[in-house]
């Protein structure tokens, strides 16, 4: 999972939006069907938490095949690089648990099934992954790299480094033609190198009812601006849902580690 650096740490907030006063490692791109399968075939054998979601089948890019306690899973060809959708907030989150330590319910979020969502210090400091809380999205998205830019205040309009967008520069107003692989506009990233942090689809972030960025089948750009963004209920998960992790490390290719960590050891 390909991350890049945010720095200029300690940066002056747009209004109340985008202040961070540390470095961190955000998803290049939305975590995608091939990832998101990978995890499936570790993790949801019998998939006791229901990870995996019929519409991944029906209008996204993963397939189930076998019966309960037998489970795997596929991505579908032509699909593997498309963002996973049909996530909800809870599969958002234990995926960024399985890449801390291997387990869905270990991690920077230890508290899952009381419905807890603060980070857990010592993980999040050991390099652990998470979602993005709103200023460390908005940041990526949004920072111009310099406190005087955009238009005038560090911040563009649009997460493309620009104050006007367009149908060319993010998959918006595409109700017919669904999502499109990530860094499809490669000539459109953030400032530090993020794709598609506008359109394609809503990605969640760690208040967890919020999502941000907007959607491929937005019929317009509010969404997608620096001022937008949309609610739903945590446990929903639709083909507009996806999302991208952060961690104060460059993000691995797989878990960690299998077991528990070193700051949960007796």
């Amino acid at each position: 999972i390909e991350s890049v650096y945010v720095g200029d740490p300690g940066n002056e907030p747009n209004g109340k939006r985008g202040a961070v006063p540390y470095g961190y490692y955000i998803g290049k791109h939305e975590v995608t069907n091939a990832e998101y399968t990978s995890f499936l075939n570790s993790e949801a054998v019998n998939d006791y938490y229901t990870l995996y979601h019929e519409g991944m089948t029906e209008d996204g890019g993963i397939t189930r095949i076998g019966d309960r306690f037998d489970y795997s899973y596929k991505t579908i060809a032509g699909k593997e690089n498309d963002p996973v959708n049909y996530v909800n907030y809870f599969d958002a989150v234990r995926f960024a648990n399985w890449l801390t330590t291997g387990s869905t319910e270990i991690g920077v979020y230890n508290d899952i099934k009381s419905n807890s969502f603060k980070r857990d210090l010592s993980a999040w400091g050991s390099g652990g992954i998470a979602l993005a809380n709103r200023e460390e999205w908005y940041k990526a998205a949004y920072y111009s790299g310099d406190p005087t830019g955009a238009d005038g205040d560090g911040y563009w309009l649009y997460p493309t480094q620009s104050n006007t967008i367009s149908i060319d520069d993010a998959n918006y107003l595409n109700p017919e033609g669904g999502v499109k692989p990530v860094g499809s506009y490669v000539d459109k990233p953030s400032y530090y190198g993020t794709f598609d942090q506008a359109g394609n689809v809503n990605e969640w972030i760690e208040k967890k009812t919020f999502q941000l960025g907007g959607t491929f089948d937005d019929s317009n750009d509010t969404d997608l601006r620096n001022t937008g963004s949309h609610k739903d209920h945590p446990g929903a998960g639709d083909i507009n849902t996806g999302f991208r992790l952060v961690s104060l490390s460059p993000i691995t290719n797989g878990p960690k580690t299998n077991h528990a960590p070193s700051w949960q050891a007796d």
